[in-house]
């Protein structure tokens, strides 16, 4: 048999390659950018992974602890060590590899000390792919997490690229080859030695692929599929004796499916008396409602049902789930023989959304409303949101014309939506509703007035009604009192302003401004200078004329052809045109034309011509016809003109 070395031995040795090999690394990382040869290309690259590869066996073997290394590292040599470090089982005279040489296993430091944490590693399903000579995103890596056995809640998730030593994985940085990585070690290196886990090494559980760039056409190996049902349950063989801990750091046998023993196991030092405990999870169910209760997935140690003391991770709340994709779910015993012990629930839980339910709900009808005046109508909400649009109302009559209702009693009064979340639906409104008619109010009138009168001849009355606001109107002959008014048969000269009051009737009590009246003497004008911008009765502004007439020098469309002599040359000054009837009228809209007839002002001008009547606005005659005032540099025209004599009467 060789002669084995020893560690301490070998470690200068070790030392000085390693440093030599990282010199070499880091002058010549990667291949230069100007080499296009893919042959050149593919061996240069072997030659830098195989390189990589001792750079990491040696950095392994360089942080092996010795008797003078801080504790929490753990042994990386390939030689077995028969030193006093050596794992050697307690009662045994024997010492006890944790592999044998010709595996190529690197053995783990031996300590008989069962360690307080459980290190696990996860190639997690969805992100177990990267491209070659692309940069594996960290999310994508193996996620490696420390667990306390005391407290199981307490789970570290440790940095893959600050604190983990991978070993038989991919180089995360720049991957080269396209191949199936089922034997990926990761080991918990830092500098802190009182970091969860220092030291301790497990296997990852799942298969982690580079492919090219065009996808994956490598499948994953049967020796790569993920672990059995054993596998995911931490198992621990009661004994008491002390048992030799075997270190998950140690490397995996030539055969990829060979067994490895959990960091969370420990075996018993001898064969009698020994139970094995398994805690074991089912798979989890696939699918569940937010807010609905979901069965959790079943929990057995050695077969038998754990239903207490079970910490979950990576699980929703069971009895009231929110919305979300669970993942990598995993259970934890605290009481119990699987006490401390930690299983993985296989498969993916996705908790969707409850379906919604939309209702729609009307609030009560107000209890009353007055006819004519608008109504706020009952609120209505689709799950609490208001609707304002797309509703459809109903009831017994019917529902009212909230912006216009009408005089009734309302019942029953019902709402259907045609539009959004609640389309279709129908909801009542409790109460009903009572809609008055309008108080009616009075307002009493006085219209057509004379504008003049003469001594000893009889003036017709103005016209008196009582109106109301519900439309109604009456004539009022009876029960008049007319203040500043002469006497109606029998009038004397002067200027009269007259109103009247009803003693009688809705309007009794109320009064009303009838207007002026000029009562002048006999063959005495009524005319007055300021009804025509102070124009004299005889000046040379006056002007009575008939037939079809226009403001300024241009002949009547449509009429007998007239040069209009009176008017030419005027259409810069005011006029004072005197007629005693008239066909049609118009001039221009909105101007200030015919401001005064007889003094007082007529109906505004429309576009087009408007009867002479309407213009007249109930205006009375004077002196026998009308004077109509026509202000300068504005047009008008009047159709069949009649009078064409000023009145025989002293101005």
């Amino acid at each position: 048999m060789i002669k084995k070395i020893k560690f301490v031995h070998f470690i200068p040795l070790a030392l000085a390659v390693f440093v030599t090999i990282v010199i070499v690394i880091a002058c010549g990382r990667g291949i230069p950018e100007d080499v296009e040869d893919p042959n050149i290309r593919k061996q240069y690259d072997k030659a830098y992974e195989k390189l990589q590869d001792d750079k990491d066996r040696l950095s392994m073997i360089a942080e092996t602890p010795s008797s003078s290394s801080k504790p929490g590292k753990s042994s990386s040599s390939d030689e077995n060590d028969d030193s006093s470090s050596s794992t050697k089982a307690s009662g045994s005279s024997s010492s006890i590899n944790a592999q044998s040489s010709s595996s190529g296993a690197v053995q783990s430091s031996s300590s008989s000390t069962e360690s307080p944490y459980i290190l696990s590693c996860v190639v997690k399903v969805g992100y177990d792919t990267g491209t070659v000579r692309k940069a594996v995103p960290k999310k994508n890596m193996p996620e490696v997490k420390c667990t306390d056995k005391k407290d199981p809640t307490k789970v570290t998730t440790l940095d893959q690229e600050t604190e983990i030593f991978w070993s038989n994985a991919p180089r995360w940085t720049n991957p080269t080859e396209i191949k199936n990585y089922d034997d990926i070690r990761a080991r918990v290196d830092s500098d802190d030695n009182k970091k969860p886990c220092q030291g301790e090494t497990v296997k990852c559980e799942g298969t982690f692929r580079i492919c090219a760039e065009g996808g994956c056409p490598v499948p994953v190996s049967s020796s790569s599929t993920a672990p059995s049902s054993s596998s995911s349950a931490a198992t621990v063989v009661s004994s008491s004796s002390t048992a030799s801990a075997v270190s998950s750091s140690s490397r995996a046998s030539s055969s990829s499916t060979a067994s490895t023993v959990s960091s969370s196991s420990t075996t018993a030092g001898n064969s009698s008396g020994s139970t094995t405990y398994t805690l074991a999870c089912a798979a989890v169910p696939a699918s569940g409602t937010a807010g609905t209760a979901i069965t959790a997935p079943a929990v057995t140690c050695n077969g038998t049902a754990v239903s207490s003391g079970l910490n979950w991770t990576n699980a929703p709340n069971w009895s009231n789930p929110v919305v979300g994709e669970y993942r990598s779910i995993s259970v934890s015993a605290s009481s119990g023989n699987c006490s401390g012990k930690t299983a993985t629930c296989s498969g993916t839980l996705v908790v969707s959304a409850a379906p919604v339910t939309y209702t729609l709900a009307c609030a009560a009808v107000p209890a009353s409303g007055t006819a004519g005046t608008p109504i706020t109508p009952p609120a209505v909400t689709c799950n609490g949101t208001a609707v304002s649009s797309g509703l459809n109302w109903s009831g017994t009559p019917t529902a009212p014309a909230w912006n216009n209702p009408v005089a009734n009693t309302y019942t029953s009064i019902s709402v259907s939506a045609s539009s959004g979340n609640c389309s279709g639906k129908t909801a009542t409104c409790s109460g009903t509703l009572t809609v008055s008619a309008p108080a009616v109010t009075y307002t009493l009138a006085c219209t057509g007035l004379a504008a003049t009168g003469k001594v000893g001849e009889s003036i017709t009355p103005p016209t008196v009604k009582c109106n109301g606001s519900d439309n109604t109107s009456t004539t009022l002959n009876a029960g008049l009192d007319w203040p500043g008014a002469p006497s109606w048969t029998n009038p004397t000269a002067a200027e009269y302003n007259v109103s009247v009051t009803a003693s009688t009737g809705n309007c009794s009590g109320k009064t009303a401004s009838c207007g002026k009246i000029t009562v002048a003497a006999a063959n005495t004008c009524a005319y007055k200078p300021a009804w025509c911008s102070n124009i004299a009765f005889k000046g040379s502004k006056m002007f009575a004329a008939s037939g079809a007439l226009v403001s300024n020098d241009s002949k009547v469309t449509g009429g007998t052809a007239e040069v209009n002599e009176p008017f030419k040359n005027e259409w810069g000054n005011d006029l004072c045109i005197f007629v005693t009837g008239a066909n049609r009228i118009q001039g221009d809209v909105g101007s200030t034309t015919f401001t005064l007839v007889n003094g007082q002002a007529p109906a505004a001008l429309t576009n087009g011509f408007m009867s002479f009547t309407t213009f007249l606005n109930g205006i009375q005659p004077a002196d026998g016809g009308y004077y109509i005032l026509r202000k300068a540099n504005t047009w008008w025209q009047i159709e069949n003109a009649t009078g064409g004599t000023l009145p025989s009467c002293t101005p």
